[in-house]
């Protein structure tokens, strides 16, 4: 079983006291037990230490070269200053998933600015207290199959993380994946590295892109715009078979898919998965779905349906595989009938799959859903 270091830094040892409209009424000694629980499930056995010293964490590190697999690291304020242990990361061979309760990017300036970030494989924040379980699942999916990670753009944020089989058939399907989490820059395309490692597995080439989002540069039309370009550098890769090219996207992520699917300009998949998918914007925003965040994405720019709502652009002529999550608390399974309905009276040739799961189910490797998406997009092929 591989072994994973999780460090807490100063203050964490309050935690369930200190500021509980920030960081929850979680105690640090639940914290650690819940993490030992996740762990166990995921196939790592989970150490746990907390210190409010510098030197001691940075000598954690140290020793963790020859004992861990993966360092899991919510520094606390030292994450703004601690160049020293900025080096200890970067120093040993281990790879370490930052961490943090809290938006950091939405609070204080100081705060914002990570200089522990480039000694990490990864950065989450503002996910409460299952950011660490993300963290487990990123360290979990980074063993399973080899990455390489390729820029299509000049942004940071509009990258995509290619997997290939290991055992390629010929030709070879591709899969462009495309994460969820409302256009928030807390929520990233670590969310669906099991659906892209999954589909590697099967002999598939799987594309999972990261694109600009609210409040770094997205929202409408960049966002969108990121996904129907990423899709285009994604069909460009050596080995991808031209006749057989997928997008699956997950809640915001599927808006987008159907959105680069139905454009004409573009290179167009073959076929489009749209899980938990929001596929009426004009419906969302007078719903306030997700707190209000298609009014937000949209800004002053306000498009009209036509453009950006992918229920009212049909028929966009690609077919559709529609998944509705019938215990949905965020996206109602309304959705996808609806969509399922005009698609078909407007042509398009569509496929509606039910499943009784909720919305962030079909993301985890323990659920049965997921391996019931992953066969509702790969089970028709046989790379």
């Amino acid at each position: 079983m591989r072994r994973v270091l999780v460090l807490n830094g100063p203050n964490l040892d309050l935690l369930g006291v200190r500021e509980p409209e920030i960081y929850g009424r979680t105690s640090l000694a639940t914290l650690a037990d819940t993490v030992w629980t996740w762990g166990r499930e995921l196939g790592f056995d989970v150490e746990h230490f907390q210190s409010n010293h510098e030197g001691e964490l940075v000598e954690r590190v140290h020793d963790s070269a020859q004992r861990f697999d993966g360092i899991i690291i919510n520094a606390g304020a030292l994450t703004h200053y601690s160049f020293s242990l900025h080096d200890a990361l970067a120093a040993v061979e281990v790879p370490a998933v930052e961490v943090h309760i809290s938006n950091i990017r939405a609070r204080e300036p100081w705060r914002r600015h990570s200089v522990i970030s480039s000694a990490c494989v990864a950065s989450l924040y503002g996910r409460g207290i299952p950011g660490y379980r993300w963290a487990l699942l990123h360290l979990r999916n980074r063993d399973a199959t080899p990455v390489e990670t390729y820029q299509y753009g000049e942004n940071p944020e509009q990258k995509m993380d290619v997997r290939r089989p290991t055992s390629p058939g010929s030709p070879v399907p591709l899969a462009v994946v495309v994460h969820g989490g409302l256009w928030r820059q807390e929520w990233t395309s670590d969310t669906t590295e099991t659906w892209a490692v999954e589909l590697a597995r099967r002999g598939w080439i799987t594309a999972n892109i990261e694109y600009r989002r609210f409040g770094a540069g997205g929202g409408w039309p960049e966002s969108f715009a990121d996904v129907g370009t990423a899709f285009g550098a994604a069909a460009a890769l050596p080995g991808v078979d031209p006749r057989q090219l997928h997008a699956i996207g997950h809640s915001a992520g599927a808006t987008m898919a159907l959105w680069s699917a139905g454009q004409t300009a573009s290179v167009r998949p073959t076929r489009v998965m749209s899980v938990a998918g929001i596929t009426d914007l004009v419906r969302a925003r007078a719903e306030g779905l997700g707190e209000g965040t298609v009014a937000s994405i949209e800004g002053r720019r306000r498009p009209r349906p036509e453009e950006s709502s992918p229920r009212h652009r049909l028929p966009i002529g690609v077919e559709v595989t529609l998944v509705s999550c019938l215990g949905d608390t965020l996206v109602d399974p309304s959705y996808a009938t609806e969509y399922a309905t005009a698609a078909r009276q407007a042509g398009d040739r569509v496929e509606l799959i039910e499943l009784e799961t909720t919305h962030g189910a079909v993301l985890d490797p323990l659920e049965p859903a997921l391996g019931a998406v992953i066969e509702g997009l790969a089970g028709s092929q046989h790379p």
